[in-house]
Formats: structure tokens, C-alpha cells, sequence
């Protein structure tokens, strides 16, 4: 292993997303919203997902047992993955105070863009940590998921 950290971090902030994502379905918030996406939507939406998902674990798994980031490097990589943890979990806590208290939809933007913005701080921590492609792509993936899907057409669809 060589950082613990890393994947410590991880774990424990993934499990505040999970948590969050839980409740959500548990409380039936999860549903309507899944209910907006067209066929042909949902099915891409889910593979940029999943994409996603491989992408982020690949990243965390190599510099977490593979590759060791020092200095600038690591606490790029570390700032990246708590700003995009703590939005990811922001997010489900967000469309609950939405959908509970009927509040403007437009409030999902800010943890869209906390989540987008740690995407892309951990993008720039691989760029300047390796120069291996598949991390990078892995990174690119992530940042396009965020930035594309999440932030820029999901309140497309939420809005209908």
C-alpha cells in the first residue's frame, strides 16, 4: 500500500455518498427522478455512470497501491478528492431539501459544480503525477461525466 490515506479518505467519503444516495431511495426521492430521463437518455446516462464509477475506482487503486504522489502533487490529488467527495455528498442533501420543502431546483447547480470542480482538480493532479494514458483517459472520464452530464444536461432534464 502505498497510500492509506488516500483510500481511507475514500472509503469514508464514499460511504457518506452512499449513505445519501440510500436515503434517497429509501424516501422515494430517487424515483421521480429517474422517471425524466427517455429511453435512449437513461441508457447513456447509466453508461457514462458506470464509466464513471470504473474510472474513479482505477484512479483511486493506483495511486493508492501503485504510485505514491508526493508534495504539490498529493495534496492536489487530495484537495480533488475531498472537494469532489463533499459534493458528491452535498448533492443527495440538496434534492432532499428540494423535493421535501418543493424548493427551486436550480440549488442542485452548487453541488453539481463543487462535485465538477474536484473532478477537475483531480485531473490536473494526474496530469502532473503520470503520464501513463489510461489514467488520464480514467481522469478525462470523470471530468466529463461531472461537467457534461451532471452539470450542464442534467437540469435540462430535471426541468422537465
Amino acid at each position: 500500500m502505498k497510500d492509506l490515506g488516500i483510500l481511507t479518505t475514500t472509503v469514508s467519503g464514499g460511504f457518506g455518498v452512499i449513505i445519501g444516495y440510500v436515503y434517497l431511495y429509501l424516501n422515494n426521492y430517487l424515483k421521480p427522478l429517474a422517471k425524466k430521463f427517455k429511453p435512449l437518455e437513461w441508457k447513456i446516462w447509466s453508461l457514462s455512470a458506470l464509466l464513471t464509477i470504473a474510472s474513479f475506482l482505477a484512479l483511486i487503486i493506483w495511486f493508492s497501491s501503485y504510485q505514491k504522489l508526493e508534495d504539490y502533487k498529493r495534496d492536489l490529488f487530495y484537495s480533488g478528492l475531498t472537494v469532489f467527495l463533499v459534493g458528491a455528498i452535498f448533492w443527495s442533501l440538496v434534492v432532499f431539501y428540494i423535493m421535501k420543502f418543493k424548493k427551486s431546483k436550480r440549488y442542485q447547480l452548487l453541488p453539481l459544480t463543487i462535485t465538477t470542480t474536484g473532478s477537475i482538480l483531480i485531473l490536473f493532479s494526474v496530469f502532473y503525477s503520470t503520464d501513463n494514458p489510461l489514467l488520464i483517459i480514467a481522469a478525462s472520464i470523470l471530468v466529463f461525466h461531472h461537467l457534461i452530464f451532471d452539470n450542464l444536461y442534467w437540469p435540462m432534464i430535471d426541468s422537465r
